[in-house]
């Protein structure tokens, strides 16, 4: 058992004792989703700059994402390239680290969003050997399951991509985020809505799609990445 997860199950024990000590990881989580959803830079460099470890390499990973949405891909590229070395460092200490196993496959496919100049197939495979660690240590973590669904997504048809296995993934991690409310890491969920609801577009199910982008704004209202798609396409 990892790390991370052991701070979980302390927290969690600490409850019976002292109300408020395991609600505390997960404040810091959601204190960062809220400024990323904002696309609130300056609070999100704040929030990477006061915490450590997971809550730093998170919110690192969603500031590299807000500058890339603020057409900033020189900074975005710069800060998920530092995470990337962090993450590698981390996991190299803490091999059992699902969250940032799963954490770091992210970074490694972003990158390759990013930068036209990175060996793509080198990335992908290095994504795919951090995520295949993690599925194996937690086979039920909604994020495994969710950057799963992403990396088919996004990988061409000739390279072993397919959107039914997307489908199938990100599925499964809905079904996952529905017991993972209170493990203290709890992001994503919106996305994995998203996700699904883009693959389902490129299967031609625009009911289902919508569907799932009104799941996305359910569980937060000011999505706005799920406002905009609801808004293009339907």
């Amino acid at each position: 058992m990892h790390s991370f997860r052991k701070v979980t199950l302390a927290l969690v024990t600490a409850c019976a004792l002292s109300s408020g000590v395991c609600q505390s990881a997960q404040s810091d989580i959601d204190a960062i989703e809220r400024a990323y959803m904002n696309g609130q830079t300056q609070k999100l460099t704040a929030l990477a700059n006061h915490h450590q470890d997971y809550e730093q390499f998170l919110a690192q990973f969603r500031l590299s994402v807000a500058y890339s949405t603020h057409q900033q891909a020189d900074k975005a590229l710069e800060i998920v390239q530092g995470l990337i070395t962090k993450l590698e460092a981390h996991t190299k200490k803490q091999p059992d680290d699902d969250e940032a196993l799963t954490l770091l496959a992210y970074a490694y496919s972003y990158t390759i969003s990013l930068d036209q100049t990175v060996d793509a197939a080198a990335y992908a495979q290095q994504s795919y050997a951090a995520l295949t660690k993690a599925a194996s240590l937690a086979p039920d973590n909604p994020r495994v399951h969710l950057v799963q669904g992403i990396l088919q997504y996004h990988t061409p048809t000739a390279y072993g991509g397919s959107k039914e296995a997307a489908k199938k993934f990100l599925q499964d991690a809905l079904e996952n985020y529905n017991h993972d409310v209170n493990s203290g890491v709890y992001w994503g969920h919106g996305e994995a809505h998203i996700w699904l609801g883009l693959t389902y577009l490129d299967l031609g199910n625009q009911r289902h799609a919508l569907e799932h982008f009104q799941s996305a704004l359910a569980l937060n209202p000011e999505n706005g990445w799920a406002k905009y798609l609801v808004n293009i396409n339907f």
